[in-house]
């Protein structure tokens, strides 16, 4: 039990000490702060058994007759109740302090993933816009050269008038589109900014590989925390039995007395020690045993359906990436098809059978398919990110 806790903590450790570089100066230097505290909370925890020393003096005048005259009194004294033995209560106590100290870390980690992943997603949605900028440019040219071919074609009276409208309309809507994804981009860029220092397009993507189901419920952060959150409830169950059991108590004192009256001074000191072993009866022990019992019994029950809940998250996005994967398949297919068209245009275009306007026009048909196709990998990424926000020592 004791290893699997300490092996469990460095995990948990090792997650909030990997690579953040992508967070900013502030946020790395707040997550150590709060690190720090976590250890130093568990320290103090750790400790709480020991009693302290209790140190006093005081002064005192008392006037006792009028042949006796005015006493003072100066007095000091050290006083020490510890207890020595509480029927285990002392050993689950350390233990629940190191358990303790686990949760604040498996928290902090959870923390720190937290913002590590917002900054990475935020990173791939604005290079997913980008590139979906890049595409809907392409989509607008390709309007106006359909514009352009629709006008000849209606002065022509070769067409209709609503067929012109409608390339109009495209056109517009299309250019709206652009707008909004300027505007989506300077929304995204501020909330990276407000995470990173870093320039986003000197930040790398990190090469994510898919774990198996059993990697990540191992590696799981949520149920890593339901785990310890059991044995800390366990210990706490075993405190509160403890507390009702017998302990043995150490007391000791010293005093230091001075007592000075108009006919004489005296200065003594006198100490003494002793064992005390003690065992409350409370009318509701048993009730309370009781239910520090069903606590852990709640927590273990909260672990196994988080458990269900994971696997099941892990099933949502397997299949999401396999779907993600076939829209990359049918735009790999999809470019193929546009490249043999090309081909064919290139063909009757130096053949006069086509015009300029439809070769370019299908030029930027194949790289709309071909941006589509980089959208969806970063859409993996996406997905993959959803699942390394929930690992241990994920980055």
């Amino acid at each position: 039990m004791h290893l699997k806790l300490f092996s469990i903590g460095v995990l948990l450790l090792s997650s909030v000490l990997a690579n953040d570089a992508i967070l900013s100066d502030t946020k790395r230097n707040n997550l150590e702060m709060k690190e720090k505290s976590t250890k130093l909370n568990a320290e103090i925890l750790k400790n709480s058994w020991i009693n302290p020393l209790n140190l006093s003096i005081s002064q005192s005048n008392n006037k006792q007759g009028a042949k006796t005259g005015e006493n003072e009194v100066t007095q000091g004294q050290i006083a020490l109740n510890q207890d020595l033995f509480r029927s285990g209560g002392i050993w689950y106590a350390i233990e629940y302090a190191k358990a303790q100290e686990i949760l604040g870390l498996s928290s902090l980690a959870l923390e720190r993933n937290s913002e590590v992943i917002s900054a990475y997603s935020t990173l791939v949605e604005i290079k997913k816009i980008e590139l979906m900028e890049q595409k809907q440019r392409l989509l607008i040219r390709n309007s106006e050269l359909d514009i352009k071919r629709k006008r000849e074609q209606y002065a022509a009276g070769l067409l209709d008038i609503s067929f012109f409208n409608n390339a109009i309309l495209t056109k517009t809507t299309q250019e709206n589109a652009l707008l909004d994804l300027l505007n989506s981009k300077e929304k995204l860029m501020t909330t990276f900014e407000n995470l990173s220092d870093r320039d986003y397009k000197e930040v790398p993507l990190p090469s994510l590989a898919m774990p198996t189901k059993e990697e990540f419920v191992q590696r799981n952060l949520a149920l890593k925390t339901k785990e310890i959150s059991i044995r800390s409830r366990n210990y706490q169950a075993k405190m509160t039995q403890a507390q009702y059991l017998p302990k043995l108590t150490f007391n000791a004192y010293y005093t230091q007395e001075e007592i000075s009256t108009q006919r004489a001074a005296t200065d003594d000191a006198y100490h003494g020690y002793g064992l005390t072993l003690s065992m409350p009866l409370h009318i509701n022990s048993l009730k309370d045993i009781e239910v520090a019992k069903l606590e852990t019994l709640v927590a273990k029950n909260d672990y196994e359906l988080a458990q269900k809940e994971q696997k099941k998250a892990f099933e949502r996005v397997s299949q999401d990436l396999q779907r993600v994967e076939k829209k990359i398949e049918l735009a790999e297919k999809d470019t193929q098809l546009y490249t043999e068209l090309l081909k064919q245009t290139q063909e009757l275009f130096n053949a006069g059978l086509k015009t300029k306007e439809d070769l370019e026009t299908m030029k930027n048909s194949k790289r709309v398919r071909a941006i589509d196709k980089e959208v969806y990998k970063l859409d993996l990424m996406s997905k993959k990110l959803e699942v390394y926000g929930k690992l241990a020592n994920a980055f």
